[in-house]
């Protein structure tokens, strides 16, 4: 037996066999107590026959000690090349869309270059002739009339491949975005519960809608701006080169430097993105908590408590932000200032060349040719500032795609396998030597074994934490064991069909929860197809049609969110309802009359009375005149059945652990009632 001692700063365990001697002494870390949690449910399952421990000890520790490190690095495992690759990737679908608005890019690129072009000729061969007395009134007006007809056309054709390409674009990231949330919505529905216990709501919608919206604006207009300002660059460097190649040098030249700089600013403003992605979700934490429990917040006068909370948050959020403005307002200004210091150098070098001074003879230079140069330079700065406007959305976006796709890289905890069956479920239900724990660190149940007849109404009774609700959680695989097998129909749950194996089972809560739609869609949740008669039907057996007839609308009626405008009592009817109506031949109450008043639970205790006819029920209850009518009763404890039998059985038992809990009942009952 392993026995465990506290140390300082180190637990120490201790193993002995039947004799008292010790097999092996360990010591750990609370850090690492997870793992050595498993180890002694190995451990302990050891001692069966039949149970062997896995073969390469080593590699599982390592893994088990590493996991939640890995899950904390999972965001930010990948550089930013691969997920913008990756990104990227999600454009394959629409190639032809892309093609589309690539061509408008190159168009748009192309008559960006024809003004500087027609203009510079305009100087050259009309208004220098003209100065010159070479060129007549009307005989310029004419080659001037070309000129101007070919810069008309140039901008008319630019702004028609601006349309063409943002209006292909645009629509082309709302696909991508769509892509994005179908994809997110659609691995949310599959993952585990305990996804869902480490997660707040807040932060998984935002990243539904406000990430999905950051890369829709970076597919529509990021990538768009980078493509063109790529076509520009390429295209004006040689426009530049072919006008006059030795002032081309001085632009072209230093622009791999620039944009190197571009490239390693977005790098050390990576870790600031994702150091503010951190505390906005901390600051929607704290909304997803408060918002929900409002009516908690201000029954206890918290309202001043969690506005500090929420100042505090946004505050961290808002210092992070002032850390990314004041870095990118620093590099900014001094990228812009090396930009147009490109400009100063054409002047420079090319004034005296236009002004034939002495040492600039030999290359002389027309001023048509210079002031194309100028234009094609002023066009030319452009994709280089477009470039870095870009990095800061691409930081944005890569930071957001990291938090859609570590959702999206979330392993499966429950997975249903290749070859899942899909049988007619007839309601037996077996557990087999059941260990499980949420943690890994504290057992729930420890080798927890029972059977219930298909048809059989089974009552679950004992103290809080004893594993009750974990149990009934294992049943619809919402978990999958630890160790050993929960079986329906004699076939273990983890060969089943997930879908197939839930659509046979309803559950009814203590606290059910209803969709902010009408109590008609709320009652046919699980069956959309039912007819308003069988809605009805299903209302009456739950004890709900009287008081829904005497709402405003009747089934008709919006209930609020999570069904707030309804009582404790009408929603566990509707409930109840829902569970009917599903028609299920596993039925799970779990307290489903603890939160209601004696009136209440007698009107609702008919309804599953009636509901519990010919179906497999199991029912988890405080109050035991509620499962006085069960054909068994199971009193769970510590993970562990301790006692079994019927109501009167277990009442025969003088020293027994449910007779206790039934005179402490009773005993209250009577101080009550006095």
């Amino acid at each position: 037996k392993v026995h465990e001692s506290p140390g300082t700063s180190l637990l120490r365990w201790e193993a002995r066999n039947a004799k008292g001697e010790c097999v092996f002494r360990a010591r750990f870390s609370n850090r690492q107590k997870a793992c050595f949690t498993q180890i002694k449910i190995r451990i302990e399952e050891a001692r069966k026959e039949g149970a062997r421990l896995d073969p390469d000890a080593t590699v599982a520790y390592r893994a088990a000690l590493l996991r939640p490190l890995d899950e904390v690095q999972a965001a930010v495992s990948s550089g930013r090349a691969r997920v913008l690759w990756r990104l990227i990737a999600y454009l394959k679908p629409y190639r032809r869309r892309m093609i589309i608005g690539l061509l408008g890019a190159t168009g748009y690129t192309i008559s960006l270059l024809l003004p500087p072009y027609f203009t510079g000729r305009l100087i050259d061969e009309v208004l220098a002739p003209y100065a010159r007395g070479d060129l007549g009134g009307e005989q310029g007006w004419s080659l001037a009339r070309i000129f101007l007809g070919g810069v008309a056309l140039a901008y008319l054709a630019r702004e028609s491949f601006a349309f063409l390409r943002q209006r292909t674009m645009s629509v082309l990231g709302e696909h991508v975005a769509y892509d994005l949330r179908e994809g997110l919505f659609s691995h949310l529905q599959k993952l585990g519960m305990t996804f869902y216990s480490a997660k707040q709501t807040g932060t998984i919608i935002t990243r539904v809608t406000s990430d999905t919206d950051r890369i829709w604006d970076f597919i529509a207009f990021g990538v768009v701006e980078a493509s063109v300002a790529v076509l520009q660059l390429v295209g004006l460097s040689i426009a530049l080169l072919s006008l006059d190649w030795r002032l081309a040098l001085a632009v072209v030249l230093p622009t791999p430097l620039l944009l190197w700089s571009i490239v390693r600013h977005g790098r050390k403003m990576e870790p600031l993105f994702i150091g503010a992605w951190r505390r906005w979700s901390r600051m929607n934490e704290v909304l997803s908590d408060t918002v929900p429990g409002i009516r908690v917040v201000r029954a206890f006068v918290r309202e001043k408590h969690e506005g500090v909370r929420f100042q505090t948050r946004n505050a961290d959020a808002l210092e992070q932000f002032n850390r990314i403005h004041a870095r990118w307002t620093g590099f900014w200004p001094r990228l812009m200032l090396s930009v147009h210091a490109l400009g100063v150098l054409a002047w420079w070098f090319g004034l005296p060349r236009v002004f034939g001074v002495d040492g600039f003879s030999a290359a002389p230079l027309t001023t048509g040719t210079f002031v194309a140069f100028l234009f094609y330079l002023g066009l030319y700065l452009q994709p280089i500032e477009a470039i870095g406007q870009v990095s800061r959305m691409l930081n944005r976006a890569t930071t957001s795609a990291y938090r859609i796709f570590e959702i999206l890289d979330t392993p499966l905890s429950v997975t249903d396998a290749v070859d899942a069956t899909h049988p007619e479920v007839e309601g037996g239900i077996e557990f087999r030597d059941v260990r499980f724990s949420y943690d890994g660190i504290r057992p729930i149940l420890q080798g927890l074994s029972f059977s219930i007849a298909s048809g059989e109404f089974v009552g679950i009774v004992g103290p809080s934490g004893g594993g009750k609700s974990t149990l009934t959680n294992l049943i619809p695989r919402f978990y999958d064991v630890t160790s050993g097998s929960v079986r329906i129909d004699g076939v273990d749950v983890r060969g089943l069909d997930s879908g197939c194996l839930r659509g046979a089972i309803a559950m009814v809560q203590q606290d059910p929860f209803l969709f902010r739609t009408s109590i008609l869609e709320n009652i046919r949740y699980g069956r959309p197809e039912a007819s308003l008669r069988e809605v009805v039907e299903a209302a009456r057996a739950a004890n709900a049609h009287g008081f829904i007839l005497k709402l405003p609308q009747g089934y008709d009626t919006v209930v609020g969110e999570r069904g707030h405008t309804l009582s404790g009592g009408e929603r566990q009817r509707i409930s109840i309802a829902r569970a009917v109506l599903a028609n299920p031949r596993i039925l799970i109450l779990d307290e489903a009359t603890s939160a209601v008043d004696t009136e209440t639970e007698r009107e609702i205790q008919e309804a599953l009375d009636r509901v519990a006819r010919g179906r497999t029920v199991l029912a988890i209850a405080h109050r035991l005149s509620t499962l006085q009518r069960a054909d068994r009763l199971l009193y769970v404890e510590e993970g562990r059945v301790v006692e079994e039998g019927s109501h009167a059985v277990l009442l025969a038992r003088e020293a027994g652990k449910y007779k206790k809990l039934h005179d402490i009942q009773v005993l209250a009952s009577n101080r009550h009632f006095l």
